[in-house]
């Protein structure tokens, strides 16, 4: 038995596996994995997009409440997710007190701490770069390594 969502009512939905990429229909972001899917019409949905919030909240966000839209809110304004930094281009979660956007797959990302990262890039001038920031007692430090 498959469930009904109202992005796609003429046929049900059902519970798959698959580990070929797709682009869910809801969001239109990337997926792998599980999705809830229609073999008939091609149509994906993410499982965070099958079931949205009405309303939630994320620790990385305080003191916001987070409202689910089906479409954009107020118009054909491009918005981008506040937490990932990606174009918005279908359902998503918008702070009406705070103007906040998010992807419904960014809602429900977990808040991981780190004791130090290394992010790794090359400058403009096509050099590469290692940076490694720790936080210790309290504060970041951060050094810069070039590779010469």
């Amino acid at each position: 038995m498959g469930e009904i969502h109202p992005s796609h009512p003429d046929h049900e939905l059902e519970l798959k596996s698959y580990d070929k990429v797709y682009i869910c229909n809801g969001c239109k972001e990337l997926g792998i994995g599980s999705r809830y899917r229609c073999e008939q019409c091609d149509f994906d949905l993410h499982e965070d997009c099958m079931f949205p919030k009405p309303t939630t909240h994320h620790a990385l966000f305080k003191n916001s409440t987070f409202k689910f839209f089906s479409q954009s809110p107020g118009g054909h304004r491009e918005r981008y997710c506040d937490a990932c930094g990606k174009h918005i281009r279908g359902f998503m979660y918008h702070c009406e007190e705070q103007g906040w956007d998010l992807h419904p797959s960014c809602v429900n990302l977990p808040r991981i701490s780190f004791s130090w990262v290394l992010l790794h890039g090359n400058d403009a001038g096509g050099m590469e770069r290692w940076i490694f920031v720790k936080q210790q007692h309290g504060a970041f430090h951060s050094r810069l390594l070039e590779k010469k």
